[in-house]
């Protein structure tokens, strides 16, 4: 990458990160298909959704929808079988999932040698919070969850 490029790259991420994150989707009474998601994320980042979306259900995880009155804004669990895998929320900065483990996962996770650091811990569980930006993050998200989906 050129020096030029990279300067640029620099901009925009400090642009980005000077962004007030907000969570969207808040409307109780609209329920989020894909037309809602779209016109939230906007047709770059859709185009990343619907990525995630066509790798999770080849892993045979499915989301389920769903309002939450405390945060007032819907939540999309990911599962598979009865497991619950981690929780995805719209932004408008695009979508985040998080991912919580124990402190005996926790290891597991590590090992993976994806670059992420853990939040502070929720009492006893641990969240591994991704915003998804590209297929990259993408990536290291599906591997995340394919460790997930394989613990007893």
């Amino acid at each position: 990458m050129s020096d030029k490029c990279k300067e640029q790259k620099h901009k925009e991420n400090k642009l980005e990160s000077n962004i007030l994150e907000t969570q969207i989707l808040t409307d109780a009474d609209t329920y989020p298909d894909n037309s809602v998601i779209e016109k939230a994320l906007g047709a770059d980042r859709f185009g990343l959704f619907l990525k995630f979306i066509e790798k999770i259900e080849a892993l045979n995880l499915t989301i389920e929808w769903r309002y939450y009155n405390d945060g007032k804004a819907w939540l999309g669990k990911i599962w598979y079988k009865k497991k619950n895998l981690g929780w995805l929320s719209i932004w408008n900065v695009g979508f985040k999932v998080t991912v919580f483990f124990t402190e005996k996962t926790i290891e597991g996770f590590n090992a993976l040698g994806i670059d992420i650091k853990a939040q502070i811990p929720t009492g006893k569980l641990i969240p591994i919070l991704m915003t998804i930006k590209d297929d990259k993050i993408l990536d290291n998200l599906i591997s995340i969850l394919k460790y997930k989906k394989e613990l007893k």
